[in-house]
């Protein structure tokens, strides 16, 4: 059973290896090519450390590092796919700074107290040092699950489930692997299916990722038959969504999804993601809303005949339940605050 777990790493290992060159070649965003990239030598990392073990030697600390901050790799990569206004900054590199801290500072104090796990209180100890990189791989799926309904990529959409389910089998097999035989050798089954699920999601990887396309990937195009032509709605339905949209200002509908806005025209949820993709360039219906709401707001907070609303109000008015988003997607948009959008009128 080694010797199939050897075969199993080392093409899991190939594969990753021509996944990321394949990456670095093509002209993607740069926070996706670092998250992908990041996590594909994370993964290499896990990989190998246990198969090719090298006590005490630089490379054994190398890949430790890096398999150590696996967790945080997968919900880095998360944010750059899911995730459109996701950038790296320095907060995002502290935090993986204090991260691996916290890590490399549970496994060193495991490895110099070579203590029994039979005493209770130390066994929470040991296993405490899972609840950090189990946050993260839950963060990872969260981000994953959170922006399925208004995602307009159908590529993309399509891949969130697989993604989600395939991942949280994963995690569920390497916990039960690493906590439930902690200090003692893991049988060969479970890991053997580990290995394989791990392989299985690289060449997963690589025939389904590289076909997102509409400015995040688009190295391969070999669409299905439906998708090689985009289906976009018939003129009458689309006066008749501008109509509502504009005139009617159904963008203020609270709790509006794209279903609910497909069942007002009467198409189906599929054509009206591709339409507002395709046609308006919108990768998200969040920032089809947006671009309603913000624009009505810009126009409240340059009258002055409404210069006694508050912020607060106009948020409210323009179809937001809180301020927070509010400021977000302003920010987004104008690059100003909403206070400083209005100071800057007013000048």
């Amino acid at each position: 059973m080694s010797q199939v777990l050897e075969i199993i790493n080392l093409l899991t290992s190939g594969c990753l290896i021509l996944l990321g060159l394949v990456i670095l070649r093509e002209s993607l965003a740069y926070e996706f090519k670092i998250s992908f990239v990041y996590f594909i030598i994370c993964l290499i990392a896990y990989v190998l450390i246990e198969d090719y073990y090298l006590a005490n030697s630089f490379l054994f600390y190398l890949l430790l590092i890096f398999a150590i901050s696996l967790p945080f790799a997968f919900w880095l990569l998360s944010l750059s796919i899911f995730e459109d206004d996701f950038e790296l900054n320095s907060r995002i590199l502290m935090l993986l700074g204090l991260f691996l801290l916290v890590q490399i500072s549970f496994y060193y104090i495991d490895e110099i107290s070579r203590f029994s796990i039979s005493n209770s209180l130390l066994r929470i100890f040991y296993l405490s040092r899972y609840i950090l990189p189990i946050s993260f791989l839950v963060l990872g799926i969260v981000v994953a699950a959170k922006g399925r309904d208004g995602d307009l990529l159908i590529n993309r959409l399509r891949f969130r489930n697989t993604f989600i389910y395939y991942t949280a089998g994963l995690i569920a097999i390497t916990l039960v692997s690493e906590i439930a035989f902690a200090g003692i050798s893991i049988p060969g089954f479970l890991k053997m299916i580990q290995k394989s699920l791990i392989a299985i999601l690289s060449f997963y990887f690589a025939s389904s990722l590289l076909e997102f396309r509409n400015g995040l990937i688009s190295i391969r195009v070999n669409r299905r038959k439906d998708d090689t032509k985009v289906s976009l709605l018939p003129a009458p339905v689309m006066k008749e969504l501008e109509a509502i949209m504009e005139l009617e200002q159904y963008w203020k509908t609270e709790g509006l999804t794209i279903r609910l806005l497909s069942e007002k025209l009467g198409v189906k949820e599929y054509k009206l993601r591709q339409t507002i993709n395709q046609h308006l360039g919108y990768k998200n219906f969040n920032d089809y809303l947006h671009s309603y709401r913000i624009s009505e707001a810009c126009n409240i907070l340059n009258n002055p005949q409404m210069s006694e609303m508050t912020i607060l109000e106009i948020a409210y008015l323009v179809g937001y339940n809180s301020l927070a988003p509010f400021n977000k997607a302003f920010k987004q948009i104008t690059n100003l605050t909403p206070t400083e959008f209005r100071k800057q009128m007013n000048t």
